[in-house]
């Protein structure tokens, strides 16, 4: 045997194994399913004399949280999958070649990035069934409500209008499985170009292999060929490729430090003979359908003419289907049998069922199912690209209500208990303020700060649905021994008996993992901060004084302002802010809190002394409110102190809430502390000028480096588990 052909019979063994795997997933996607269904009609039974918006919702909901754990599910899987097809193909090169090569392994990190990159299509074929079944549950729901019928009926007509999607599940889940397999072997066949000459196109000898794929069956073409095919060539597509290696001669003569060439001269005359570099002797389809029975041939040629026809052995197999895969008509098979030369005649039957199988081009909403009011504020707040919060707002909840009117605020409203459950029901409102004249910036950072307060709840309970990705979040930041109980360990002491330490509870908001970090910083910037204070004030006094004592003429504004600026080139610089970047940060800043005086070098020495001392001084009223930083960084800051340095909501918003954990000076940190800085977090991130942005983050980062890393390192693992 030679090493092609022992390498196509591990190939095809392998192909067996994955449509074994592939049962599994069917009969995994019929359980969810089937879940699924019963949730609906129970859902549709206790909210169907509720209004029917109530109804909608509830289905919508659940019909989201069904097919995004089917999408979870099934990338879990398919990187398991990768990984171990990775591992397949690398130990076939192994045991064919033996030592002459050092094979290389596809795995790891490139292993889950080609997942990533690869699973896009998938995603989006999800969704769309997604979304399709919600519409189809609405206008069953809608026609139900017209006819009067009861609410049993309505359940029961809505319990049958997901049995299409199944299919369609499988089918896609099938499908992925084959594009995943061949995703791998192609990364691996580059990796080992050394010694590959090609590939060879093989289908699947089964009854489902499709008329394209016989068609192509035992195609050979070059590594480097860009009309090179490979699968899933269709739906439900189980053909495969096969690798093939070079001759002995031409891999003697390569040059890699991978082969030995050592190695190579030792082999015997027989093994040497097995390094062919032709193609493997199996089998092709048309060998392989030449001696099935009749009833085999007729799955696949659909016709009793059509089997006697080749049977008689006249035509080849690929007379029998155009290149697309359609079958070709009895009368036209006649006449080739017979010799005459006609147009080929497509058979429209297999025509129409060849485009319902073209895979269709979707086009996901940005932000998921919105409203036009709640999307115009998102387009404002968020952009108009795919981004991390972009993938997170498509996978929560719709919102139940919209308001622009008055204060800003976002409320999760308590709603009735779940029946035969401990669960409640939530309703959201948000309501993104009234827009004022000449303030756009602001009503940005408003919409994106409120919106954040719902992703922070929302995106918890969604990731909490899976032990694997809650595992993920918390890693690092809690102990991971209470995951699976949806609860997080902290290091702060317990709110009610100080003598405890490790404070365990069931988090409400993901940045509730954050709690250790903001306690750092809470301390850190608390510590000594009246004398730092008067630090500043006082660098501040004695440069004025010095000014005095040294100025010829003290009222010379113009020898004031170089006094000032030789003052401002001493001060340390933040890494990646220059004074012009500061000078332009206050500008704006003045913008927003309706100072329109010029700002001079004496008022960006006072603000870099204040940034220096990481100290904030209350220039605008409240607590520590400082009119030199914008209203989110003093709400950022004042969040995470309590007001003790910037300043944001009064102080009952932080101490008359949920206390989480005992701080180093017995005060208790609160809920509200720690989602209003991850707001803040979410306004600065998002926000449209790129100077302040940037000039904002690095401050973040400067007066509250743990809470600040936090929070990135828990947006980049979100990032990851919801990766299209």
């Amino acid at each position: 045997m030679s090493i092609n052909d022992d390498i196509l019979s591990r190939e095809l063994k392998n192909r067996a194994l994955l449509s074994l795997y592939e049962k599994k997933l069917d009969n995994d996607l019929t359980k969810v399913m089937s879940s699924h269904k019963k949730r609906l009609v129970a859902s549709t039974l206790k909210n169907g004399n509720k209004s029917v918006n109530v109804l909608n919702r509830a289905l919508t909901i659940e019909t989201r949280k069904t097919y995004r754990k089917i999408y979870r599910n099934g990338i879990i899987e398919l990187k398991a999958l990768a990984n171990t097809s990775s591992k397949f193909h690398n130990n076939t090169l192994k045991e064919s070649l033996g030592k002459v090569y050092r094979s290389k392994v596809y795995t790891g990190l490139k292993v889950n990035d080609l997942i990533i990159n690869s699973a896009g299509t998938y995603s989006q074929q999800i969704a769309s069934i997604s979304l399709s079944q919600q519409r189809r549950i609405k206008d069953v729901v809608k026609k139900g409500m017209t006819e009067n019928l009861a609410v049993n009926k309505i359940a029961k007509n809505v319990g049958d209008s997901i049995d299409l999607p199944s299919a369609q599940l499988k089918t896609l889940s099938r499908t992925a499985i084959t594009e995943t397999s061949s995703d791998i072997s192609n990364a691996t066949y580059k990796l080992n170009e050394d010694v590959l000459d090609g590939y060879q196109y093989v289908a699947t000898l089964d009854s489902r292999t499709s008329l394209i794929c016989g068609r192509l069956d035992g195609k050979v073409f070059r590594l480097d060929d860009k009309r090179g095919v490979r699968p899933p060539q269709h739906f439900n597509c189980r053909s495969t490729t096969v690798p093939i290696v070079k001759s002995y001669e031409d891999i003697s003569n390569t040059d890699s430090s991978r082969i030995s060439k050592r190695r190579l001269k030792r082999l015997s005359g027989g093994k040497r003979a097995s390094f062919n570099g032709q193609v493997a002797s199996e089998t092709n389809f048309e060998q392989f359908l030449s001696r099935q029975d009749d009833t085999f041939k007729l799955a696949i040629l659909g016709n009793k003419r059509r089997v006697e026809i080749f049977n008689t052995g006249k035509l080849k197999f690929t007379q029998f289907s155009t290149k697309t895969g359609q079958l070709v008509s009895v009368g036209r098979l006649e006449e080739l049998l017979n010799g005459v030369k006609t147009k080929t005649v497509v058979n429209p039957i297999v025509k129409i069922k060849t485009e319902l199988n073209k895979k269709p081009k979707i086009d996901i909403p940005l932000f998921g199912d919105t409203n036009k009011k709640e999307l115009k504020m998102l387009e404002l707040a968020f952009g108009d690209k795919e981004d991390t919060y972009t993938r997170l707002i498509q996978n929560i909840p719709a919102v139940g209500m919209v308001r622009n009117a008055g204060n800003a605020y976002y409320i999760r409203r308590r709603g009735k208990r779940i029946p035969g459950t401990l669960e409640t029901e939530y309703f959201d409102e948000i309501n993104f303020g009234t827009p004022r004249k000449g303030s756009i910036i602001n009503r940005q950072t408003t919409a994106s700060h409120e919106y954040a307060h719902r992703i922070d709840y929302r995106i918890l309970e969604d990731v909490a649905d899976n032990d694997s990705n809650f595992k993920k979040l918390i890693e690092g930041y809690s102990t991971t021994k209470y995951s699976k109980q949806k609860a997080i360990q902290l290091k702060l002491r317990h709110p009610d008996n100080p003598n405890i330490k490790n404070n365990v509870f069931a988090p409400k908001t993901f940045s509730e993992v954050a709690g250790d970090e903001i306690a750092k910083d809470y301390t850190a910037l608390r510590l000594n901060s009246p004398t730092r204070r008067a630090g500043s004030m006082n660098a501040v006094r004695n440069a004025e004084r010095d000014f005095l004592k040294t100025a010829v003429n003290p009222t010379d504004n113009v020898a004031r302002q170089k006094y000032y600026a030789d003052l401002v080139k001493k001060q340390p610089k933040l890494p990646g802010i220059s004074d012009e970047d500061l000078l332009y940060y206050l500008k704006e800043t003045r913008k927003e809190n309706y100072i329109y005086s010029p700002v001079t070098s004496e008022d960006l020495y006072k603000f870099k002394v204040k940034i220096n001392d990481r100290m904030m001084l209350p220039t605008g009223g409240g607590n520590g409110y400082d009119l030199d930083f914008n209203t989110k960084f003093n709400d950022y800051v004042g969040a995470i102190t309590r007001n003790e340095i910037g300043d944001g909501h009064d102080m009952s918003y932080y101490t008359d809430r949920r206390i989480i954990g005992l701080l180093d000076d017995s005060t208790g940190l609160s809920d509200s502390m720690i989602k209003e800085s991850y707001a803040e977090y979410v306004s600065t991130m998002k926000h449209p000028d790129k100077i302040v942005r940037n000039v904002e983050i690095q401050l973040m980062k400067h007066y509250a480096p743990n809470t600040t890393k936090a929070y990135d390192t828990l947006m980049e693992r979100l990032d990851k588990i919801y990766a299209r």
